[in-house]
């Protein structure tokens, strides 16, 4: 095929050819020869055929190559030559790579709009914090002017004990930026030299072992100072919280957090739709679903407390095994949220939690007198809740006089009229709720507005008559 089109301008794409392994010697020349009219190359071969294959184009220039995704099939990987083409593909604007390392020094790297490397089932010798290799990687950024998107996968250089000067590097360009480490180190070694456009989505996907609070913490730092970096953005922040387990391209699941500015408009009704395509940072984590309880609390100890107006939290199966105590302990120092958002089984124990104080309600209590300056999520003024069933029977440990716990069904709705029962007694803060596609009746919907305004879509949802 490469001798029929003799010099016109062609796309080349091999993979895993068994004539290309019968005829190896000619195969490993074949396409240097022609690299001179391909414009857009695709190889998939083992690093066994991969290999020879890029040492053979490290002489011959790539005049017209627009773009190349190459791919080694192999645990142990390839790298390509930093010298590949001789460093001339003038034209290269995309590159993907997987499995396959690069030097940060090559030249073909200097002019890209798109870098995606993906190392995440390859695990390269990890660098040691090598002062060359991490000064390298920041020249190399520096240099890539054109970078519109960027993805970077188990291929950040670890940050040196004795840290270099790096001066802060900024992508003007950059729309889209992920990058993901096994380590949190890794990430925010990276994320710390970082300038990058307001409207740019990112994705900091840190730490699949030990959870590491100090360098997440320089993880949020970055957080509050990108999504925050707009003049007319108010210090004021959305969090949304949910895990990856709808989404079958994790193979583990783990927690995501997104970030947004929280804007200059109150109302969060609508929120998690009118707000899904904004540009964001999210952060993920690790999530053991034997230490959910554990989990969050890390998590939510190093989030920004202070400046987290709207909180969203979307359902996961792992919130099932959340109590109530639970919820207020984790979220019990979040006092700045004015606006809540919850849905489908995440908002059982939530219900609960509403009416819990802040340091804890004691086992057997059944009421309880609060004042405002007790209540979980004091400041709370509006809440939306989107596919929750009012009618589901939400089971409980409870002690008994003779100590035993035994477990009891309450239906979520009996939670909530009870939450904010306590609450109405205790605040002057009006409270409204936004019921939305929810499974609930009017009757229910009556006894809620004797404790707060509602704003009901008048769907009594699939399990109306129950």
């Amino acid at each position: 095929m490469l001798l029929r089109a003799k010099s016109a301008p062609i796309s080349y794409s091999q993979c895993f050819s068994g004539r290309i392994q019968r005829d190896k010697v000619i195969a490993d020349r074949a396409i240097a020869a022609h690299l001179f009219h391909i414009r857009h190359l695709t190889i998939i071969e083992p690093s066994k055929t991969m290999n020879p294959i890029l040492q053979a184009m490290i002489a011959p220039a790539a005049p017209i190559l627009e773009s190349m995704h190459l791919d080694s099939r192999a645990d142990h990987g390839c790298a390509l030559p930093s010298d590949i083409f001789n460093g001339h593909a003038p034209r290269l604007h995309q590159l993907e790579l997987w499995r396959i390392q690069i030097p940060w020094s090559a030249p073909i790297l200097r002019g890209l709009t798109h870098l995606h490397i993906d190392n995440t089932h390859y695990h390269p010798r990890a660098t040691d914090g090598d002062v060359t290799v991490y000064t390298e990687f920041f020249c190399a950024l520096r240099e890539m002017s054109a970078l519109e998107d960027l993805y970077l996968s188990y291929c950040l250089p670890a940050e040196p004990r004795d840290t270099p000067s790096i001066q802060t590097v900024t992508l003007p360009r950059v729309q889209k930026l992920t990058l993901c480490s096994g380590f949190t180190v890794e990430c925010a070694g990276v994320v710390k030299h970082l300038a990058i456009l307001p409207s740019c989505d990112v994705t900091v996907d840190c730490g699949l072992l030990v959870f590491d609070s100090l360098h997440f913490q320089r993880i949020i730092s970055f957080v509050k100072a990108h999504t925050l970096s707009a003049a007319n953005q108010l210090p004021l922040l959305t969090l949304s919280l949910s895990t990856t387990q709808e989404y079958p391209s994790y193979e583990d699941p783990k927690w995501q957090l997104r970030f947004w500015a929280a804007g200059s408009s109150p109302d969060l009704a609508g929120l998690r739709q009118d707000q899904a395509d904004l540009p964001s940072i999210s952060v993920l984590a690790a999530l053991h679903e034997e230490e959910v309880h554990s989990d969050l609390q890390l998590l939510f100890q190093s989030l920004p407390k202070d400046i987290t107006r709207d909180l969203i939290v979307t359902p996961g199966c792992v919130f099932w095994t959340l109590t109530p105590e639970d919820w207020v302990f984790v979220l019990g120092e979040y006092t700045a949220v004015e606006n809540m958002s919850v849905k489908a089984e995440a908002a059982h124990a939530l219900c609960g939690a509403l009416g819990i104080p802040r340091s804890g309600l004691p086992e057997g209590t059944e009421e309880v007198l609060l004042i405002h300056e007790q209540l979980f999520l004091r400041n709370l003024k509006r809440i939306e809740f989107e596919q929750v069933d009012f009618h589901h029977n939400y089971e409980m440990e409870r002690l008994e006089d003779d100590e035993e716990h035994v477990v009891v069904g309450t239906r979520v709705y009996d939670m909530l009229k009870t939450s904010l029962s306590r609450r109405h007694a205790a605040s002057d803060i009006p409270l409204t709720l936004f019921i939305r596609g929810c499974s609930i009746d009017p009757e229910q919907i009556r006894g809620l507005q004797e404790v707060a305004q509602v704003d009901w879509d008048l769907s009594q949802g699939p399990f109306q008559g129950h």
